[in-house]
């Protein structure tokens, strides 16, 4: 079942949180502004519940989310280096918001900041649109999204997404959600296995150098389960054929009881432990927003792709349709 609350409006639209409970006992929360993953609560064996999400009491504070705390983040999720890319024999420059050097999540108003408009909601999903037009942060081309989340069994949620545009552009979305097994704890602690022989280095502003490097022998190597010990955010390469939807990731709660595995058909998936985390708006559910507080594991094409030719292209034609599907699936233990 769902419900639907409205909180004033944005954009000229209802600024609404659509919440879905699974037969199973889960429970989310979608809220318009950013398409965002508000709550998430999944259930114990033990039939207790843990809630496994940062997010914001009010939704309508999602409008100033410096850390994107949930949202789905666009048109070109992470960073294109120097704000700047080159499509088709013309150069399309962009607004600077990541450290006066990148562009970072789309721009100072990408997809996180917009309220998207709510299409439907069934039973256990909820469907939101959004229209980025021609010029939109630099960007090229009117681009039309639609977004569906599902709520499945106890604790599994899916985020299915579409795009077109009218002219040649690039594209590249991802969820932002800020996951956490361990309130109160530290993000490091959780125990994860990644689906990645490669990773991508960044310089000392978070953009990728360029190079793919093996995990073999580093601190990036994940291939075994095991603490994350260490401050990342770094985008990994899974090792899966392009477009096939693997298990790209799975983390276990510091205490055993509660999995997460990450299913998605992206070529990459960006880990990073929130370091830069602060104090902001009233937390739902009482969880502190702090410095390691929670970790993101990040579904997505490769950050600066556009000006990256060795990189999987991420250029969006007429004529043709972006999809992505992500799973998060909670498994208590």
């Amino acid at each position: 079942m769902n419900r639907i609350g409205e909180f004033g409006k944005r954009d000229g639209e209802p600024v609404v949180a659509v919440e879905l409970v699974a037969p199973g006992g889960g429970i989310v929360s979608i809220c318009s502004i950013g398409a965002s993953i508000r709550d998430f609560v999944a259930p114990l064996a033990d039939g207790s519940s843990r809630r496994v999400v940062l997010g914001f009491e009010d939704p309508t504070a999602y409008a100033d989310n410096p850390a994107y705390l949930g949202a789905m983040v666009g048109r070109y999720a992470n960073r294109i280096g120097g704000g700047r890319f080159r499509l088709d024999g013309r150069d399309h420059t962009l607004p600077i918001n990541d450290g006066g050097r990148n562009t970072l999540h789309g721009g100072p108003k990408g997809f996180s900041r917009r309220n998207w408009t709510l299409k439907a909601t069934t039973e256990s999903s909820v469907t939101l649109s959004l229209v980025s037009p021609d010029g939109d942060e630099g960007f090229p081309g009117r681009v039309a999204v639609r977004c569906t989340y599902t709520l499945t069994e106890a604790a599994t949620l899916a985020y299915e997404i579409t795009a077109t545009t009218d002219a040649p552009t690039v594209f590249n979305v991802a969820n932002h959600a800020y996951f956490t097994m361990n309130d109160g704890g530290d993000s490091r602690d959780h125990r994860l296995r990644l689906l990645a022989d490669f990773y991508t280095p960044c310089d000392d502003s978070t953009c990728p150098t360029g190079a793919v490097l093996p995990v073999d022998a580093s601190r990036h190597d994940f291939r075994s389960a095991r603490r994350i010990a260490d401050d990342f955010d770094v985008n990994f390469a899974i090792a899966a054929p392009p477009g096939e939807s693997v298990v790209a990731a799975e983390v276990i709660a510091p205490d055993g009881r509660l999995a997460l595995e990450v299913e998605t058909d992206r070529p990459g998936i960006q880990l990073y432990t929130g370091q830069f985390l602060g104090p902001s708006a009233a937390p739902l559910g009482g969880l502190v927003h702090r410095a390691h507080a929670a970790f993101c594991l990040e579904a997505q094409d490769f950050p600066d792709a556009p000006n990256r030719r060795q990189f999987p292209a991420t250029r969006l034609a007429p004529g043709e349709t972006y999809r992505q599907r992500t799973v998060y699936r909670f498994l208590s233990r």
